[in-house]
Parts: structure tokens; sequence; C-alpha cells
């Protein structure tokens, strides 16, 4: 793995490239993000991917019926990202059951697909609840064979704009995800405008740490008064690379 020390490297701030797709609510759109994001971290070399994803739906829903909204519900999500087990028992502890049951739950239901019907028969037959597993379902049916799969109802690392599917991308040898996404569909409100979106983002120093070095003796040089002439011959060389 290289490193290069320059300015973009030694910054600490994250530096996110990645992609949108604004304008459909479909679960077509997150697989058409998901795929890309998957094909970027290949195209970049990296092999063996692992796909985390979880499904903000499955706590809204079951924090809603359960009457639990303002802070109460930002510390009760804040408590689950953490998969903080002691914390939870004490947030939920007046909790009306079946929800109760359900919170203490959700840190369980990770894995393999076979976590969704788990949590089919176990969670609370609730709107939201059906929508996030429906969805987590056609991913799994969609991808299965493409790249390992993890389910994780409590993989909510996502921000409070999120509100849908989320994912995230790891690899072997890697001890952070390298990219990460989900559904958004309320980001727009702010500007008057609220319509469905999906996308991702990986960090672009990542990138450029898995990246192979390239030598610059490899760079395309051509006079520029020879530009119009040498064009077919360029175009060959950079598909060689």
């Amino acid at each position: 793995m290289h490193t290069r020390p320059n300015g973009l490297m030694s910054s600490r701030q994250p530096m996110q490239v990645g992609a949108e797709l604004y304008g459909y609510a479909g679960i077509e759109a997150d697989l058409e993000v998901i795929r890309l994001m998957l094909a970027v971290l290949r195209q970049v070399g990296v092999e063996n991917l692992r796909l985390d994803v979880g499904h903000y739906a499955i706590f809204r829903g079951l924090s809603q019926a359960a009457g639990i909204n303002g802070d109460a519900a930002r510390e009760l999500f804040r408590v689950l990202q953490s998969k903080d087990i002691s914390t939870l028992r004490e947030l939920v502890t007046n909790v009306a059951e079946p929800y109760k049951s359900a919170f203490l739950l959700l840190p369980e239901l990770y894995g393999p697909v076979s976590v969704l019907a788990k949590a089919r028969a176990r969670l609370p037959a609730l709107p939201e609840v059906e929508l996030g597993l429906t969805q987590l379902s056609s991913i799994a049916q969609s991808l299965a064979g493409e790249v390992e799969l993890s389910f994780d109802l409590t993989e909510l690392r996502g921000t409070h704009y999120h509100t849908g599917l989320m994912f995230a991308a790891y690899a072997e040898g890697w001890a952070e995800e390298l990219a990460r996404g989900g559904r958004y569909d309320n980001v727009g409100r702010r500007f008057g405008r609220a319509r469905p979106a999906t996308g991702f983002s990986p960090d672009l120093r990542d990138l450029i740490r898995i990246l192979p070095e390239r030598d610059s003796s490899m760079g395309i040089r051509v006079a520029a008064s020879h530009l119009p002439g040498a064009e077919d011959e360029v175009a060959r060389l950079r598909a060689r690379w």
C-alpha cells in the first residue's frame, strides 16, 4: 500500500468524491448506486469486497410506534449506532412492549441473509419495518453472487438526513469502510425541493493510497503542433493503460 507525502495526503479534512442519483425513489436507484460504488473500488484494485447493509426505516418505524421522538430518539439512535447494550437497556426501561423487546433485539440482527427472516419473525409488523425488510431482501436477491453481503439492523452510521437504505463497503486489510452511502430523500427540503436521492462517497485519500504509483516516464508527450495528427496514436496508448 502506497503513501504519498504531499498536501493532499497530509490534510486531516475529509476529501470526499462520489456520485448521487436524484429523482427516483425505487430500490433500483439504490442498486445502481451500490453497483457503481463497487465498480469504482474494483477499478482502483480493491478485491474481496464486503458490503454491509442496513435500513433507517426500521429504526424510524419502531421509534415512532413507541412514541420516542426528539432528543430521546436521537440518543437512542446514537446508542444503537455504537451497540452500547447496557445503555440501550437503560434507555428502553419504560418503553412499552413489543417495542422494548424489538429495540433490545436489533443489536442481535446482524450477519448473512438469514438475519432478515429472523427479523420478520420477531419484529413488530409495522409498515416502516416491512418497507425496510422488503428492500433489504431485494438487495440480497439482486446482489447475490456479486459481492459478499452482511446485514446489520443497527448499521445506522449514516447521519440524521438519511431516510432509508444505508450501506458501506469494506475490504480485507482496511480497518474502516472504504466507501459509504445511502438514501436521503429529504436533503433538498431546505432548498424548497425535497426529491428522492441516493448516493455514495469514498475518501479521495483512500483511493490514492490504493492506486499504484505511476512512473513519470509513462506519460504521453507530444508537441502541440503535432497533436492533430497524433490523436489516433494518443488514443491507442491511453487504451493500453
